[in-house]
């Protein structure tokens, strides 16, 4: 079992939760596949706290050890992460569903990912526990809102300067952007947070608790707004608009 607490309303903390989902998932199918003899597929749902809780056989140690073992391949500007034979995550919401999010950086997304994955390598190795922790960073997408900065119109990066951002915010935060779905708008998009255990759900129907599809799940609802920081679109902390269970 997974747990991981979480801010809800950092879109980027929300989108990694999904993402990490999506992980476990594709490794369990990927594992079935060869044969293996495995418990129920993952489940995931979250408390009213500020918590993730992922039902799987594996810990978060075997998932993040699986996804820095993978191959990073670029095809048609798609990234495409190669965890192993059955296991392939393609990346390119920046084509399609999250244009509104592309940013005018001075990255490509190839670059952006192996940087990132990169950085997690290094963070893996001394992990501590803190799923989340933030280090200096000059390439990112801009998912996560930890970052004071973000109130003053300048990137930081403009500049060739580095900020206090998360690695696995940033690329699980592209897995889950990928993979969930969510009711998209000019100026952001709306993402719903689903639990508790009496909805803890598999990976096809959390996508669509993701978009307030299943509402008897539903815990809050959150409108995570895009705005412009020097050059690049960035997420911004996200405002509350339903709460269904007490805190």
């Amino acid at each position: 079992m997974i747990r991981l607490k979480l801010r809800f309303d950092n879109p980027g903390e929300f989108l990694a939760s999904c993402g990490l989902l999506y992980l476990c998932d594709c490794l369990y199918q990927s594992r079935v596949a060869t044969g293996v003899t495995l418990p129920d597929r993952p489940t995931a749902f979250f408390k009213a706290k500020g918590e993730l809780v992922i039902k799987t056989d594996l810990s978060l140690n075997q998932v993040l050890q699986q996804l820095c073992n993978s191959v990073i391949v670029e095809q048609n500007d798609s990234v495409l992460l190669l965890l192993d034979d059955s296991c392939k995550l393609e990346l390119n919401w920046w084509k399609e569903k999250a244009k509104s999010l592309k940013w005018g950086g001075h990255n490509t997304p190839l670059e952006i990912v192996q940087k990132l994955l990169n950085e997690i390598r290094r963070q893996i190795l001394k992990f501590s526990g803190d799923f989340f922790s933030r280090i200096p960073l000059s390439t990112y997408f801009g998912l996560d809102a930890l970052n004071p900065l973000r109130k003053t119109g300048y990137n930081p990066r403009d500049a060739g300067c580095k900020i206090a951002i998360s690695p696995t915010v940033e690329l699980l935060g592209a897995i889950g952007l990928q993979y969930f779905y969510f009711r998209w708008r000019n100026a952001g998009f709306c993402y719903s947070v689903w639990g508790e255990d009496s909805y803890s759900l598999p990976l096809e129907i959390a996508k669509l608790a993701s978009a307030g599809l299943i509402e008897p799940a539903l815990l809050a609802e959150f409108e995570a707004k895009i705005s412009l920081i020097g050059s690049v679109k960035v997420l911004q902390w996200a405002t509350r608009k339903t709460l269904r269970v007490g805190e």
